[in-house]
């Protein structure tokens, strides 16, 4: 089967086309696919890989030369014809230069797009599709170069130190991205990933961001990078603090708005404020995260600007140490309660501050409290979403409440007699660091001054296993750790994790993930 994409914004022109080929190709197996738009032409090209791609020169979001470089930047090259209604020579030379084989005005004439059509099918059905190894060699080299930029960016915004910042602009002017010594700004567009919009997300929103803001702030925009999935961070350079502030604030409601309207996703924009020279960029990356955590007081507003949050005092945080002492009869209206307090603060920056700080110190509370209990029973419990991945308090509540049940239930089921949790949890803190020494059950015995027996059976009653299951269970994880950071030989992971054979460690490895270290590190890099 030969698989046709029509991209074109202009319904009739698209199924028009479609119509045409389906008719007057009917003795060949095609199968057409059609796209009101670049970014979803680009979704279709990566879930069907088109043999030819028909596209229009101008379409929304992305235009049809964008498509063409974002699809060969996907690994493989179908065969392209523009259509266009402009007869512009740059475009031309452009599409030239990207390897389309038809530039063709609109409007075209039925038998001559069929007879074009139908020429390429038919060279194409008669070859394997192959690709130029050039391009591909071109490609990759592309990518690594984005991949390193992508990195030093974020390695930039993340950096509160001085001499490693300069560092990090250094290795970015060489690969061509420079900051001016002017105000700098950085914006957090923020969305919401699922499922079904994963694979093609991130693309879609750097690439409205990115289009919206080169048009209409033109040099004063520097560049938007991906800092993590649902999260990418754009910076501006100027010369005027308000101005920069109203500017932004103006385009990335536009921004927000495309989202919401075209890909159907919350979206939220947080603005820090402005530093002066790129080695603080780091503090207004902070100021604009702290103004995106701001969206869980949404007032109908996509945008914040962090100097326009309110201040307030500061609120004393929640103690969780009562509430939490006893798992198994934990209270979760009374721990709701206490954040339905904090909510109802006027909100600040001061309130927020407090909730979040609430919110982890209640995670971490019990946490601590989870160590006394068995480790086989508690390691399936789902945590909550970090702070920064909530939407609303509504969410924030509902987290808690589903932690809170899983560790009620996980608390009750543990079976660990009281007496014994202080030396259950001692003698597993104390496996757990020198679980790649030459340890065995007889030296952890008489490190708690208890006979071997009474070890082995204290030790089955707290984790459920054998010493030397745990042991194993402990040694297999860190392993895995290593085995993933390929900058650690493959064959010092074995006497790091306490094996002193490599043969045997290999054998263990293997038994327990189903493929040899080498196999799995080979699959943690791709």
């Amino acid at each position: 089967m030969f698989k046709i994409l029509v991209a074109d914004d202009e319904d009739v022109i698209r199924k028009g086309i479609i119509v045409i080929l389906k008719r007057e190709l009917a003795h060949i197996d095609i199968c057409c696919y059609e796209a009101e738009n670049g970014i979803e032409a680009l979704k279709l090209c990566k879930e069907h890989l088109p043999q030819l791609v028909i596209t229009d020169i101008r379409m929304p979001f992305c235009d049809g030369l964008s498509l063409i470089k974002n699809i060969k930047e996907t690994g493989y090259s179908p065969t392209f014809i523009i259509l266009s209604g402009y007869a512009d020579f740059e475009y031309a030379k452009s599409a030239i230069k990207l390897g389309v084989k038809e530039y063709v005005l609109k409007p075209i004439k039925k038998q001559e797009l069929v007879a074009m059509v139908e020429g390429y099918v038919k060279s194409l059905a008669n070859e394997k599709q192959r690709i130029d190894e050039k391009f591909v060699r071109e490609s990759e080299n592309k990518k690594v170069v984005e991949t390193v930029k992508q990195k030093l960016l974020k390695n930039l915004v993340d950096s509160a130190d001085g001499d490693e910042a300069k560092r990090y602009l250094s290795e970015l002017y060489d690969l061509g991205v420079s900051f001016k010594e002017k105000l700098l700004l950085c914006a957090t567009i923020q969305y919401q990933v699922n499922n079904e919009n994963k694979d093609y997300i991130d693309f879609a929103i750097k690439n409205i961001a990115d289009e919206v803001l080169t048009q209409e702030m033109g040099e004063d925009f520097v560049i938007t990078f991906q800092y993590e999935q649902g999260r990418i961070v754009s910076i501006f350079e100027g010369l005027k603090r308000d101005a920069m502030l109203l500017c932004a604030k103006q385009e990335l409601n536009k921004i927000c708005s495309l989202i919401r309207k075209y890909l159907l996703v919350d979206v939220f924009a947080g603005i820090g404020d402005v530093a002066y020279g790129s080695i603080l960029l780091n503090k207004t990356f902070n100021f604009a995260n702290d103004a995106t955590k701001y969206k869980l007081y949404r007032n109908g507003n996509n945008v914040q600007v962090f100097s326009e949050i309110p201040m307030t005092v500061r609120h004393e945080l929640s103690d969780w140490g009562n509430l939490t002492n006893n798992l198994a009869k934990i209270n979760n209206a009374e721990i709701i309660n206490s954040f339905e307090k904090l909510i109802m603060l006027p909100p600040s920056l001061q309130s927020l501050s407090v909730i979040e700080q609430s919110y982890t110190k209640l995670i971490k509370s019990i946490d601590r409290q989870l160590l006394k209990y068995n480790s086989t029973r508690t390691e399936s419990i789902v945590k909550p979403l970090p702070f920064f991945e909530l939407w609303s308090f509504l969410q924030l509540k509902q987290e808690i409440n589903s932690y809170l049940n899983q560790v009620h239930r996980a608390a009750n089921e543990g079976g660990i007699e009281v007496p014994n949790k202080k030396l259950i949890v001692d003698v597993l803190e104390y496996v757990r660091e020198n679980a790649a020494s030459d340890i065995n059950l007889n030296i952890v015995a008489e490190k708690f001054d208890r006979t071997s027996a009474y070890m082995s059976a204290l030790f089955k009653k707290g984790t459920g296993m054998g010493f030397n299951e745990y042991i194993t269970s402990i040694r297999m994880a860190m392993a895995k750790q290593m085995l993933s950071d390929t900058s650690i030989p493959i064959g010092e992971v074995s006497s790091l994790c306490g094996y002193i054979n490599p043969k045997y460690f290999s054998v263990v490895f293997k038994n327990t993930f189903g493929v040899s270290p080498v196999t799995y590190r080979q699959n943690s890099i791709r």
